[in-house]
């Protein structure tokens, strides 16, 4: 029997999701975990905050983290955002530095050893000890704009987590993937048939928002999934972070008037210390509001009506003789103000928006908003009711062409859908995938310094190929090849570490060197596979040699850095 596990590694939080084979149980389990409250009870939770806290010899993650208040802590928040760059994150009391691979690495160890206990409550195996021989691969979410740098520090997270054998796929793919496998059918809400459906997903989390416009059909007399990517959203670090920040901000202003803070540089100290609990009341202030939209709609009240209302502002201690004052209450109306910047499409790029992604996508996609027959909501922000009345105002769409069930967990539902394509080796026959590569792929001409010549370009699609000749002067003859990969092809920013394989033998260096007699003509070939995988052949027409190279792709492979400190959550 084998578990497959799907991981939505979020900004904010980060969950997961299994599905059993060989059990006779077909159902998507939420993976359910069982966090340390303060005072050691441990409590249910769908998700684990992606928040850690160093201090003392140890790690804390998820809830326990979030309560922590120690001197000389170091406390992480949205790690995800510098995934795959040099930022890190200093022990207190020590030397020693952890990468954000380190960080992610932690949130997925604790989401395996949760879903080994749920197994054992689940009867699958009689300890975690027994269950650990069936979780030995996971399916990591990450985003589509996501790059080398980045993939290679996702999988590198998941083998520090302990996990053997690590694929990867991009958010908005999942959240797809999750929709028309649950909802489409002869019985389905979603009518996916022989000819293409233009479709929309879009993937608002934490901190990171996703927009793809796609392509599905149903091939008559198959069971697979054809899905073509039209167009996607460049990388965009906006999320409901960013709307807690907005009601923090606004709450801290008012209680600066009740504290008669009228100069803030005097109070620098201060205000440190209570934006975290700040931070902590506006995420709930945030879902209280919401709430309320709810109410409302079930109610029948009119929009003027609605925005008159409020919720109350918890009186409580935010910094030391520091409280918020009695009977402060937020407003909708306020509430809607502070949205306006980030629900309009023509924000100026310096400025976050929620918008201006999904009319980017389209814009690359080259598809009007009439076009699109249905569009899938997912992530947790999406729940936010002033957004997606600025989705439906935008796109002009009819309300049931929104789909919006399980939108915060559909990525990670996607992942283990993805995770069980991939381990039964039914990929191509249940999926088949169809995407533009996001970077492209060039070869540092080994014969002119500083030139690079392009092997696979930047919206390449599957199928595509490309040959170079190579021919070495005569006064030349070891020669060292690299490949490296990135949006811009004026400085790719990665290098990958490269193994070519002759017959049996592999060489795990950054580069293959290799002797040429002079003169010798040499041919290297490209193509780009499914996944965003590409292949390389370097031929040598007169020794009849060939090495092979396969670069990229959804599992690209990393070696992890090493890092050891004892985990609390």
């Amino acid at each position: 029997m084998k578990v497959h596990l799907g991981i939505d590694l979020g900004t904010t939080t980060t969950l997961g999701a299994f599905r059993l084979e060989g059990h006779g149980d077909s159902a998507l389990h939420s993976a359910e975990l069982r966090l340390a409250e303060p005072g050691g009870m441990k409590v249910s939770y769908p998700y684990l905050p992606s928040v850690a806290t160093l201090h003392g010899g140890d790690v804390a993650v998820g809830n326990l983290a979030r309560n922590l208040d120690l001197p000389g802590q170091v406390t992480v928040r949205s790690v995800k955002r510098y995934m795959g760059t040099r930022n890190t994150y200093h022990y207190p009391g020590t030397e020693d530095v952890l990468a954000p691979e380190h960080i992610s690495g932690y949130y997925l160890e604790v989401l395996r050893k949760e879903v080994l206990d749920q197994l054992v409550r689940l009867g699958i195996a009689p300890t975690a000890n027994a269950a650990e021989g069936l979780v030995q691969a996971v399916t990591i979410t990450v985003p589509a704009a996501f790059g080398g740098p980045e993939r290679a520090a996702t999988v590198a997270a998941g083998r520090l987590a302990g996990f053997q054998e690590v694929h990867l796929i991009d958010e908005p793919t999942a959240a797809l993937l999750y929709y028309v496998e649950t909802y489409s059918g002869p019985n389905g809400m979603l009518s996916i048939g022989a000819e293409p459906t233009v479709v929309m997903v879009y993937d608002l989390g934490g901190g990171t928002l996703d927009v793809s416009v796609c392509e599905v059909s149903r091939p008559l007399m198959s069971e697979s999934i054809e899905v073509r990517v039209l167009g996607r959203s460049p990388r965009e670090d906006v999320g409901g972070d960013d709307v807690d920040l907005l009601i923090a901000a606004e709450v801290f202003g008012r209680c600066c008037q009740d504290w008669g803070w009228t100069d803030l540089a005097n109070h620098h100290e201060e205000a440190k210390e209570v934006a975290g609990s700040l931070l902590k009341m506006a995420e709930g202030l945030k879902v209280e509001l919401n709430k309320l939209y709810e109410k409302a709609e079930a109610l029948g009240l009119d929009s003027a009506t609605m925005r008159q209302r409020s919720v109350v502002v918890p009186e409580m201690e935010v910094g030391q003789d520091l409280s918020t004052p009695y009977g402060l209450r937020f407003k909708v109306e306020r509430f809607e103000e502070l949205l306006e910047g980030l629900n309009t499409a023509d924000a100026p790029m310096h400025q976050k928006s929620f918008l201006r992604p999904l009319h980017l996508a389209l814009a690359d996609a080259e598809v009007p908003p009439d076009r699109i027959s249905y569009v899938f909501l997912a992530g947790g922000g999406t729940r936010l009711k002033p957004l997606r009345q600025a989705l439906l105002d935008y796109l002009g769409l009819p309300r049931e062409r929104f789909f919006s069930l399980d939108v915060q967990s559909a990525v990670a539902r996607g992942a283990a859908l993805y995770s069980e394509m991939k381990s039964s080796g039914a990929l191509g026959n249940r999926l088949r995938f169809r995407d533009r590569l996001a970077s492209g792929y060039y070869l540092a001409d080994p014969f002119h310094v500083g030139c690079l010549r392009e092997l696979v370009p930047q919206d390449a699609e599957p199928g595509f190929r490309n040959s170079l000749a190579l021919v070495s002067p005569d006064f030349l003859q070891s020669v060292r090849l690299q490949v490296l990969h990135g949006q811009n092809p004026a400085s790719p920013e990665y290098l990958f570490p490269i193994s070519w394989t002759s017959g049996d033998s592999v060489s795990p260096h950054l580069q293959l060197s290799r002797t040429w007699s002079r003169a010798e003509r040499a041919e290297l070939e490209a193509e780009l596979l499914e996944d965003q995988e590409v292949r390389i052949t370097l031929r040598f027409p007169k020794g009849k040699e060939a090495y092979h190279l396969r670069l990229g792709g959804l599992d690209h492979e990393a070696d992890p850095p090493s890092a050891s400190y004892s985990l609390r959550y």
